[in-house]
């Protein structure tokens, strides 16, 4: 597992910090001698992108999935250290033999943070909605979560089961997900669009959410009366902290500022450059690997360049992983070995075989498929067409820019020229559905802490990222099928290894990167911000001093 230790209004904070960000660096504050944890105080937290949304439900990128997890738990804890589901707010449970239901015993006593107790009905209304929605109110399903959800049953009112159409073997991870917490029946009623005011999230967990300024400050504010954190987390009752602040400062060199000034008490989305020197200042570096589908260039079948095999394999091949570790990421870091993570279990290193630099190799697939020429840019040219590809990216992640600029730069020495759009993922989504621009390359990552995150992306019946036909790939759509029809640890291995070879090999889906990491910077008086077994941070167990 890859989870370095635990780390012991905006708009004039940014200004400040950019001012900051180019002097010399102080020494932060001292040490405390304090023995062990100490209740109080406001943390301040700087961060990178705003969160929108701020119901569990919805949550997106990072900032949105920081909240959610702080705000409402889930049925299960799943521990980042071991990959072990644990209980929490069901205290057991219990597949059928072919994994289409699942019971959950539950704890009784458990409270919403206005005071209604949960129960079996609060898991079902809760999953009726992510399992199925509501169009009117405008409450999409998140199939993700619950593929083939059917409804649940309420056995009594601690016991509550849990029903789909099809096996589920994901099912059981994916009720810790930070997207699958459970929210009070006065939040649930309510419209999309209501959900959207931080004053009617109501959640079960230790935070609530007092004050939302999107592109500014969003206040969390310790909850009385907590007391049912998941047993792994060595802390019982309420959290430490009174308050925590997420103010959202974009600029990478303004959220390094901010901390060395003091504006700030710890950061998330540390550029991989200042990692060594705040370390040397005195700061502590934390960071985890996100789980799931890896940083990767998703290749899309439907336009030439790459409709052609062996145009996507040079792209696999024609970038240097030694070079990219090197310069663009840092140790917090790897560079992609399949396209599933490798804390995911099932995980199989294709770097051997598949995903290495070799030049050679590439520019030999390239003249087999008939890119001979090569232009005074030494670009190839076939038939009156130069070689170039399209690429759709996002720009919210402080490696991605350099990461993938270092990839075009080796495409370039093979003759490909990559057209990279690095976007805000405010644009990202938009860009991404219109028809009037077609892309060659779809840069994008799933979270995910179970294989069958590779069904969800890549299945003709699911996300269909490379739009592919079910009937032409029948062999891929079966081998991903497979991936949700059993516990067995042996059997699952061997059929993650089918479809990892699939989806790399056989068909050239995806040209995976590397592996994303959170990286969180803090004062010398932060301790223990945790991250759940998603990278997403929770302020449960954090105290200053």
């Amino acid at each position: 597992m890859s989870h370095r230790r635990r780390i012991g209004t905006a708009a004039a904070l940014a200004a400040t910090a950019v001012m900051v960000a180019g002097c010399t660096a102080s020494a932060p504050t001292e040490r405390s001698t304090a023995t062990g944890p100490q209740f109080g105080d406001t943390l301040k937290f700087g961060i990178l992108a705003p969160p929108n949304a701020v119901d569990p439900h919805l949550a997106g990128n990072y900032s949105e999935g920081i909240l959610a997890v702080n705000l409402a738990d889930k049925l299960t804890y799943l521990n980042p250290e071991t990959n072990e589901v644990e209980p929490w707010l069901a205290t057991s449970w219990e597949p059928n033999a072919d994994l289409t239901s699942y019971t959950f015993t539950l704890r009784e006593d458990v409270t919403f943070s206005d005071g209604t107790p949960f129960d079996a009905e609060s898991v079902k209304e809760n999953y009726d909605l992510l399992g199925l929605g509501d169009p009117e109110l405008g409450v999409p399903a998140l199939s993700e979560i619950v593929p083939g959800y059917v409804g649940s049953e309420v056995l009594d009112e601690h016991t509550v089961r849990i029903d789909f159409d099809r096996p589920s073997a994901a099912f059981l991870r994916n009720t810790s997900h930070f997207n699958a917490g459970i929210l009070a029946s006065s939040t649930l009623a309510l419209t999309s669009e209501e959900r959207g005011d931080f004053e009617n999230i109501v959640g079960t967990g230790p935070f609530t959410i007092t004050g939302h300024e999107p592109q500014g400050t969003t206040e969390l504010t310790r909850r009385d009366g907590y007391e049912w954190a998941p047993p792994s987390l060595e802390h019982d009752g309420g959290a430490y902290l009174d308050a925590v602040e997420l103010i959202v400062i974009p600029e990478a060199q303004a959220r390094t500022g901010a901390l060395r000034s003091g504006e700030v008490d710890a950061i998330l989305d540390v550029q991989p450059t200042d990692e060594a020197a705040l370390t040397e200042e005195g700061y502590g570096i934390s960071s985890q690997l996100i789980p799931g589908k890896t940083n990767a260039f998703n290749l899309l079948l439907d336009k030439a360049p790459t409709d052609e095999w062996e145009v996507r394999k040079a792209i696999q091949l024609g970038w240097g992983r030694e070079a990219l570790q090197a310069t663009a990421l840092s140790d917090s870091y790897t560079v992609a070995t399949s396209i599933i993570s490798e804390q995911v279990d099932g995980h199989v290193d294709l770097s051997e075989e598949y995903l290495k630099y070799d030049p050679e190799q590439a520019v030999e697939l390239l003249e087999q498929a008939g890119w001979t020429e090569v232009d005074e840019d030494g670009i190839r040219v076939k038939d009156g067409e130069r070689l170039e590809v399209d690429v759709l990216a996002l720009n919210v992640a402080v490696t991605n820019r350099p990461a993938f600029e270092l990839v075009q730069q080796d495409l370039r020495e093979i003759g490909l020229e990559l057209n990279l759009a690095l976007l805000p993922s405010a644009e990202w989504g938009p860009e991404r559905q219109n028809n009037d621009q077609d892309w060659n390359v779809i840069q994008y990552t799933q979270s995910g802490a179970d294989i069958t995150v590779l069904d969800e992306v890549f299945s003709p019946a699911r996300t269909n990222l490379s739009e592919l036909d079910a009937d032409e790939y029948a062999d891929l759509t079966a081998a991903l099928d497979r991936l949700n029809t059993t516990l067995d640890p042996e059997l699952r291995a061997e059929y993650a290894a089918e479809a990892q070879e699939l989806v790399v090999d056989t068909y050239a889906l995806s040209a995976p990167i590397f592996n994303l990491a959170q990286v969180v910077a803090a004062a010398p008086t932060v301790h223990d911000i945790g991250f759940d077994a998603l990278a997403r941070n929770h302020f449960y167990t954090t105290w200053l001093g």
